[in-house]
């Protein structure tokens, strides 16, 4: 049966043909419209459509047959799909009105338009290459239904394909912008919106493409194809690796942000998620580099941090105390640590055993930590306590989120006792600092240092006991694991008591000699640890110790490179 189409129509289809990236013009997409709209008109007087009927619609659009070459039987699919948008265009509000708000109602009368159609059987090379897998209309209701649509949302689809999600958010009325790759299917979304001015960037990196006004609040989109997911892990990883060889330049790496910053809501049609894991972890990284906000990591990182999969569990700890120092949050540090701990140890089980599975999950199993694995745990508390301090946000250690934390895990008992010393030194003042220092009760070097810290902020010591209660801090933190962590810390906070001091020339006493070394390291260049050495050897001067005095060994013995 030939389906009415005027010639008018045609010649109309003929003349809109949209123009390539090429500069050439693809002529399927408005024939294709011509053709969905002459369906349209069988599925409107209830008449299903089937391979006849579907055939003789593009025939009469293309003025040829398939065995001619004008036409391929995808293309006649995306008619038809083309076809339900129109119906729904037509008579969606009634259809609506008619469910009454009842979303079974709804799905039985869109499952019947869906019988009225015939099944998709194939796919061409095109279809395979960008894994085109059309939106049944009945689970684009549901998407719709479960997004709460309104008036006042604006609706962002990144892979628009025929506009079958795409539909039900016009329906409700939200503002549409549709992105879509496939050239024929872009052409057609064009047809369906001449109004919207439809994009065709690659979905993957839509973040990167968006316009500063285009805010959407809800995204549409069918699950990520795993060739995706590949592609966006490969490039981070790329990225990550170029980076490490200096190969790669903070604007590079810039550009590279958007590869995985649009984890959420995506969901990876993978049978395993550890791929996202994966860039949910060089996210981090790569904001934490370069990012102009961090609000992707804030985002994923309770998603890392919930990853049942060993390897993830042993190396986000340092990621994501990086971003814990950035945001000073550090209410999840000894979650955190306690994960990685028992990652750390499960893991080298596995490997004393010879067997190794990188994407083992946790069996939940307790295991006893190798002997000194917590100073990790307590050198990432510790680094927390002297960035607060130096912020002047003491007021925000987390120490019954940490007391919790460390109380629930059977190995948790020197993170009890460590927070159990910082609340008596900062919040019930039931822990005197200084003589705390002199007498040495706990043999616990974490207790030490944050004495020695407390000292310095909340008593007020002699230059040579402030000397004293510095040289501590570096004696203790200058561990590997450690002065990378607090040294910017300590370079400010030595910096901040000496220029408070030095101004204060009486507290030398009489016999002292000249501040001016101590003023010139002050105003020094130099940066990190060789400033807190400057600083301390000149203090040195300033504050004659005895030759055994541990303070002048520690300080003389500084390295110029480090700690």
């Amino acid at each position: 049966m030939t389906l009415p189409l005027t010639p008018a129509a045609l010649a109309a289809a003929r003349q809109s043909e949209l123009p390539r990236p090429n500069g050439k013009t693809e002529p399927r997409a408005p024939l294709l419209f011509v053709a969905a709209q002459a369906l349209e008109t069988q599925l409107s007087a209830g008449r299903a459509i089937d391979a006849k009927a579907l055939r003789s619609a593009m025939e009469a659009a293309f003025s040829a047959s398939d065995a001619a070459g004008a036409w391929l039987w995808k293309d006649a699919y995306e008619a038809q799909e083309a076809a339900q948008l129109l119906f729904l265009r037509r008579h969606g509000p009634a259809m609506l009105a008619k469910a009454a708000g009842s979303a079974q109602t709804m799905l039985t009368m869109l499952a019947r338009l869906s019988r009225l159609l015939p099944t998709q059987t194939r796919r061409s090379e095109e279809s395979q290459t960008l894994q085109q897998f059309s939106t049944p209309i009945e689970l684009g209701f549901i998407a719709s239904a479960a997004a709460r649509l309104s008036p006042s949302d604006v609706v962002l689809e990144p892979s628009a394909g025929t506009g079958l999600l795409a539909i039900f958010a016009e329906m409700a009325g939200a503002h549409l912008h549709l992105n879509e790759l496939a050239e024929l299917r872009a052409g057609l979304l064009a047809q369906a919106y001449p109004h919207l001015g439809v994009t065709r960037h690659n979905a993957e990196h839509i973040h990167d493409y968006l316009g500063g006004d285009i805010r959407p609040s809800v995204v549409l989109i069918d699950r990520e194809p795993l060739l995706s997911l590949q592609r966006r892990t490969g490039g981070v990883l790329s990225a990550i690796a170029g980076w490490s060889a200096g190969e790669r330049t903070e604007e590079e790496l810039s550009g590279l942000v958007g590869l995985c910053s649009n984890l959420d809501p995506l969901v990876t049609a993978a049978s395993v998620e550890p791929p996202l894991d994966t860039l949910r972890l060089d996210l981090i990284r790569l904001e934490l580099a370069c990012g102009a906000t961090l609000d992707g990591s804030l985002r994923e990182a309770p998603k890392l941090r919930a990853s049942p999969i060993l390897s993830f569990r042993a190396v986000s700890g340092p990621v994501l105390f990086a971003l814990a120092q950035r945001t000073l949050d550090f209410g999840d540090v000894v979650a955190d640590g306690l994960r990685q701990l028992d990652a750390l140890a499960m893991l080298a089980e596995q490997i004393a055993a010879d067997d190794r599975d990188v994407m083992r999950e946790d069996d939940g199993k307790s295991r006893n930590w190798s002997p000194g694995a917590d100073e990790l745990l307590i050198g990432n508390m510790i680094a927390a306590v002297f960035g607060l301090a130096a912020a002047n946000e003491l007021d925000r250690l987390p120490l019954a989120r940490w007391r919790a934390d460390g109380g629930a895990h059977s190995q948790g008992g020197r993170v009890v006792q460590l927070v159990d010393h910082l609340e008596g030194l900062f919040i019930t003042a039931t822990v005197e600092p200084w003589a705390t220092v002199l007498k040495c009760p706990s043999g616990d070097w974490s207790h030490q240092a944050a004495s020695a810290l407390a000292a310095t902020l909340l008593e007020k010591l002699a230059p040579d006991a402030l000397l004293a209660a510095q040289a501590l801090w570096v004696h203790y933190l200058k561990q590997a694991h450690l002065a990378p962590l607090v040294v910017h810390y300590l370079e400010y906070l030595v910096t901040r008591q000496w220029c408070a001091v030095a101004a204060m020339p009486a507290l030398f006493g009489s016999a002292a000699p000249s501040l001016s070394p101590l003023i010139a390291a002050l105003a020094g260049p130099s940066k990190g640890w060789p400033r807190v050495r400057a600083v301390l050897q000149a203090a040195l001067l300033a504050v004659p110790l005895a030759v055994d005095d541990h303070a002048r060994t520690t300080i003389e013995g500084m390295e110029l490179t480090g700690a």
